[in-house]
């Protein structure tokens, strides 16, 4: 998460809109009732970006066609050789 918190806070310094979610659990996240969900990824906040330590693909279910994810999308690269 604080990479992300300092990305964002030099987005803000440059005078973007935005907010870090952090989301430890997608599956306690998928079980609130709509309105929590709509609270936390408003569906009219499409410019998203996730960031993920390990396999990303899971990610796009929350940032959508127009978003972008940051992580892994192979195996084993971070290992030493």
């Amino acid at each position: 998460v604080g990479i992300t918190v300092e990305a964002a806070d030099k987005l803000t310094a440059a005078g973007r809109k935005v907010r870090v979610v952090s989301m430890p659990s997608t599956d306690a996240f998928d079980k609130q009732d709509a309105a929590y969900r709509e609270s936390v990824l408003p569906a009219a906040v499409t410019a998203r970006v996730a960031v993920e330590a390990g396999i990303a693909d899971y990610w796009y279910k929350y940032v959508g066609l127009n978003g972008a994810i940051v992580g892994m999308t192979t195996f084993g690269e971070s290992a030493p050789a």
